[in-house]
């Protein structure tokens, strides 16, 4: 029978059930997610008997969502407020000890909104073990939990409430629950130290980028930093793994870059200090002082944004302080792989020359993510570092151990083997001053066979970041080549011969790793080189109709009827200038069409060829585009300034549109500026900065 059929389909599902719990406390839940606080007093002011029972899907009471979500001025207050509404002390301990789904309690939630006043009050008033009623109604396995003060309570991740601090980023609170706890049970600290895995309230904070915090906890308590977390890595080989923390926040936006730079670093956790109490982390507390300069700060604290950019300021001057010192307990290095002394091999007579190393087209062998972090978890902080081009943690590893330069991997490699493989120029620019130690790294061979020609030649492990900076293949073809040239400089001459195990040179192997780019580069400079000399073509046919069609036409004599206007002259030069560049533009993309598309060929030449070209092509349309304007402003006569300028502005609108979507050589200009100034620069007298940058060492 069909189940239309049935009397179960008038039957209704709701029908006879009341309201749940949480559906109860709509109210008070909608007046705290938009702080209306006042109003979620008076509801439980009138419902006192509502304070235990959960208002969310998590399981969070009232209690709960005040501490997280209140503002740090009003927090104690509506804290204090709703404890006060339960009858005895052993029900308002109950309830701030109640867990929610992820068994926080109210502590756990304070470390969330990082509340030192709240947490002050809670802890003062409430951090006792829970009262005799509960422990005897709990079960075997939370009795020993229930007997625990508040402060020494875990979540079901095993987090103490100083842990969630440290995690969240709150370096006041974690100072003040780690006093706490040090002057009420100094034995038992160290256990709050680390959850239910391996990982220790220092590897959290680092992982977590809350480097103002791990600062505290390292200064504080340096036995933390040798520690191991679960897969073996200490807190330095975690953070070798990071290299956007060592990169600004906002460094996409240029104004708040500005901004950045202006701001002074403010003061630092510095728990050495005899009075603890004194010491302030937060910018609002550090700038307390009513010195003009310390209430201009504070004022400016008080704007969103710029609190921001001042923390992450902050931030990533805490993780230069915070490098040395792991650096310094940092001794991995000196456990180096005593490797087999290897000569040059010429190769044998015979061998046929297979490429294991990358895929039948030669794209490099595919390592998965999780292979390259198992690839990673085997190396020192060192060697880590060089892998992700992290420059400051390996200046700081040599600047304290000169002799871990020498430090080899298990796989034979030293770190000028793994920066040149993983193309790490800032790394490689470290040794480029100092020849001795480069002459001593440059002929080691790896357990491979691979000499550092062999590592330039790898593109099993290329950066795809570092390729999405060169627009096109042809851009990082030459790339590729321009660094096996580089590399080639600093290799034994002799070492050009060499084979590796699998019988292949350095030139061998580039080739076969790169014939898949090479395909892609050669079809994309062929389109590109035939598309812009299409363009260039229309720009000269309009703008050599153009210098027949004269502004105005012309008297009975022959000569341009505008011919004294400044306008008109600037029609006529800019009309010369853009078939002159239009025509250059598309003898250079032919020049391209007609070059022979190999190796050699995309190092230098086609690149060049199809820069001027872009560039001549930019011209011709600037020009055609300036040529227009000028025609407009003869023919219609318009004397109001204001309306010249926006037809001046609308007729050469294409042109910046045109650079900024189709104009893909601004990096190559700023290399070409470089190499300029670096030539001149002994006869101008340039500065040694140079676009904000300082000169490579």
């Amino acid at each position: 029978m069909g189940y239309w059929k049935t009397e179960a389909v008038f039957k209704n599902e709701n029908e006879g059930k009341s309201p749940s719990k949480i559906e109860v406390l709509e109210k008070p839940y909608d007046q705290a997610m938009v702080n209306d606080w006042k109003g979620m007093q008076e509801y439980y002011k009138k419902h006192p008997q509502e304070l235990k029972s959960p208002m969310t899907l998590e399981g969070d009471t009232a209690l709960h969502i005040a501490a997280s979500c209140c503002s740090e001025k009003l927090a104690k207050q509506v804290l204090e407020f709703l404890i006060n509404l339960l009858p005895s002390c052993d029900e308002k301990c109950k309830a701030l000890r109640h867990p929610n789904n992820h068994g926080n309690n109210v502590l756990h939630e304070v470390a969330v909104s990082g509340n030192l006043k709240a947490a002050e009050f809670l802890v003062s008033n409430f951090n006792k073990p829970a009262p005799a009623e509960e422990i005897t109604t709990t079960s075997s396995s939370d009795d020993d939990n229930c007997k625990l003060p508040l402060l020494e309570l875990r979540n079901n991740l095993g987090e103490s409430p100083v842990y969630r601090a440290a995690a969240l980023g709150h370096p006041q609170l974690v100072q003040f629950f780690a006093d706490k706890l040090e002057k009420e049970n100094p034995g038992n600290l160290q256990r709050h130290f680390h959850r239910n895995d391996e990982k220790s309230i220092l590897h959290i904070a680092v992982i977590a980028q809350q480097f103002e915090t791990a600062l505290w906890l390292q200064r504080k308590y340096p036995f933390l930093a040798p520690k191991r977390e679960e897969k073996g890595l200490t807190s330095l080989q975690l953070l070798s793994q990071m290299p956007t923390a060592f990169e600004p926040e906002f460094q996409q936006s240029k104004w708040k870059m500005l901004i950045y730079h202006c701001l002074p670093v403010g003061d630092l956790v510095t728990p050495n200090h005899k009075d603890n109490d004194a010491v302030k982390d937060d910018v609002e507390n550090c700038l307390c002082s009513e010195h003009p300069q310390s209430i201009c700060r504070k004022k400016l604290a008080e704007i969103g944004i710029i609190k921001k950019i001042w923390k992450d300021k902050r931030n990533q001057n805490s993780l230069e302080e915070l490098v040395g010192l792991f650096v310094k307990e940092d001794h991995s290095w000196q456990n180096s792989n005593k490797a087999e002394d290897k000569t040059i091999d010429l190769g044998a007579v015979g061998v046929n020359v297979s490429n294991n190393e990358g895929d039948e087209k030669g794209n490099g062998s595919a390592v998965s993510n999780k292979s390259k972090k198992q690839y990673l978890y085997n190396y020192t902080p060192l060697l880590i570092a060089t892998i992700t081009g992290i420059a400051p943690i390996v200046k700081e590893i040599l600047k304290q151990h000169p002799q871990a330069a020498e430090h080899v991997s298990h796989e034979e490699q030293n770190i000028l083997h793994l920066a040149i493989k993983h193309r790490r120029k800032e790394i490689l620019n470290i040794f480029k001053n100092k020849p001795t130690i480069k002459y001593r790294l440059n002929a080691r061979i790896d357990h491979k066979g691979n000499s550092i020609l062999h590592q330039a030649a790898d593109r099993s492990y290329y950066s795809v970041a570092m390729s999405q900076k060169l627009i096109g293949p042809a851009m990082q073809l030459q790339e590729e080549l321009r660094w096996m040239l580089r590399v080639k400089k600093i290799a034994p001459r002799h070492y050009i011969m060499h084979h590796n195990k699998e019988g292949q040179t350095a030139e061998e192997l580039f080739n076969d790793q790169h014939n898949k780019l090479l395909e892609s580069a050669q079809q994309w400079i062929k389109d590109t080189a035939a598309s812009c000399s299409t363009v260039a073509v229309l720009v000269a046919t309009v703008v050599f109709a153009a210098a027949y069609t004269i502004p105005g036409g012309t008297e009975p004599n022959g000569l341009p009827v505008y011919h004294d206007s400044p306008l008109f002259w600037l029609f006529t030069c800019m009309d010369v200038l853009a078939i002159a560049c239009s025509l250059s533009s598309v003898a250079f993309f032919l020049s391209i069409l007609s070059s022979p598309l190999e190796y050699p060929f995309f190092c230098h030449g086609l690149p060049r060829k199809l820069m001027i070209g872009f560039t001549l092509l930019f011209l011709s349309m600037a020009a055609t585009m300036l040529a227009f304007a000028a025609t407009i402003l003869l023919v219609i006569r318009i004397e109001k300034k204001w309306t010249k300028s926006l037809l001046y502005s609308i007729a050469f609108f294409p042109v910046p549109l045109f650079g900024l979507l189709q104009f893909p050589m601004f990096q190559s200009f700023k290399d070409i500026y470089r190499k300029i100034t670096k030539i001149f620069r002994p006869f101008l007298g340039f500065p040694k900065r140079v676009c904000g940058k300082d000169k490579a060492n």
